[in-house]
C-alpha cells in the first residue's frame, strides 16, 4: 500500500501497522466523501475475512 500524505502518527496492534495521515483523505464533494468510506468499508470487511479464516475471531 502506497502512503500518501503526511503520517502524524504509527501504531502497531499484534500484527497489524495503523498509520495516521493529516492530510490523505481531505474531501472535497460527496461522492469522494462516498468512495473514501466504500475504501474503508472494503479494507474492514477483508479484515474481518481474513480473521474468520483463521479462526482468529
Amino acid at each position: 500500500m502506497e502512503i500518501k500524505g503526511n503520517v502524524v502518527e504509527e501504531y502497531m496492534s499484534g500484527n497489524t501497522k495503523m498509520i495516521f495521515c493529516d492530510d490523505a483523505y481531505v474531501n472535497k464533494t460527496k461522492e469522494e466523501e462516498l468512495e473514501i468510506l466504500n475504501r474503508f468499508y472494503q479494507a474492514v470487511w477483508k479484515c474481518a475475512h481474513t480473521l474468520v479464516e483463521k479462526e482468529d475471531v
